[in-house]
């Protein structure tokens, strides 16, 4: 049926339920009476035959036309009319969309979290962008400022994360990037979010325990310690999958040495740590900020 004929049919129906079932079940729909209901909630909010016409044509190209139906009209209730339309209305991108929707219940409900992140993949193109890891840290650099507490530390991380998963998973979804650089991303957005936790974990000890410091025969090149994290199997080789936690070793230079601590009442230093308890801490706290489940998730496991 093409698509002038899918019009008048549409038209021609209106909104009743039973009458719209039947056209469903025509086109190829498996759950004709919930498509039915789908169709007749967009209608009312396109109140455009021929885009309701090419949306029933478009779904039934997805992986699960009627999913793909059913996940639009629930995104229907986040964005707006006006700003879903243009998306719709254009050929590719309503192609894409539908192609998402019908795909994975997981991107399908990030999707529906925030309408940021309707706006940022479709509106804003980031669905057509690739990122480099620098991309990626800058981007959380200004998401998460220095300032930042460890809950904000934490929610910035998973927020982005699911901005970022929906990104790279629509892109391999439609066709837009291939397995290399879909695992590569996906071990670029661990790499970022690692290395801004380190960051703001640190300052945040620092403000507990002071600055950590060598000790003078510690036989080091600087007055503190470096601290690295060694990303192992699928992440060391930047072959994460969207599934795949992340195997961490946790280094520091020497443990000859301690904090710096904090001036106590009468010029006394307090909160002194022993390296090693400074940076068991450290790692301890960059693990919770990127492993630990909150009410919004987690941004990777960590091994």
């Amino acid at each position: 049926m093409d698509l002038g004929t899918l019009s008048r049919r549409l038209e021609s129906v209106g909104g009743e339920t039973k009458a719209l079932a039947a056209l469903a079940e025509a086109l190829g729909y498996s759950e004709p009476r919930k498509t039915a209901v789908n169709l007749q909630l967009l209608g009312e909010l396109l109140c455009d035959h021929e885009l309701l016409a090419a949306l029933a044509a478009t779904a039934l190209t997805a992986a699960d036309p009627d999913l793909a139906l059913n996940n639009l009209e629930r995104l229907t209730s986040l964005v707006a009319g006006a700003d879903l339309r243009p998306v719709l209305a254009e050929p590719e991108s309503r192609l894409r969309l539908l192609t998402v929707l019908g795909a994975s219940p997981f991107l399908s409900g990030i999707l529906c979290r925030k309408s940021d992140y309707f706006e940022g993949l479709f509106a804003q193109g980031e669905i057509e962008r690739s990122k480099e890891e620098t991309e990626m840290l800058a981007e959380l650099c200004v998401l998460i400022p220095e300032t930042a507490s460890f809950a904000e530390l934490q929610q910035g991380l998973r927020r982005y994360k699911g901005q970022e998963i929906l990104r790279i998973g629509s892109r391999d979804l439609c066709g837009l990037a291939d397995l290399e650089s879909v695992t590569a991303e996906l071990s670029s957005l661990a790499a970022a979010s690692l290395q801004r936790s380190c960051v703001i974990c640190d300052r945040l000890l620092r403000a507990e325990h002071g600055a950590p410091l060598l000790a003078p025969d510690a036989g080091q090149p600087g007055p503190e310690p470096e601290f690295t994290v060694l990303g192992m199997g699928k992440f060391g080789g930047r072959e994460l999958n969207f599934s795949s936690d992340i195997d961490l070793i946790y280094f520091y230079s020497s443990e000859r040495g301690a904090s710096t601590g904090l001036p106590g009442p009468l010029g006394q230093s307090k909160n002194s740590l022993h390296l090693h308890g400074y940076y068991t801490k450290l790692g301890e706290m960059v693990t919770r900020a990127v492993g630990q489940v909150t009410e919004d998730g987690f941004v990777f496991r960590v091994d």
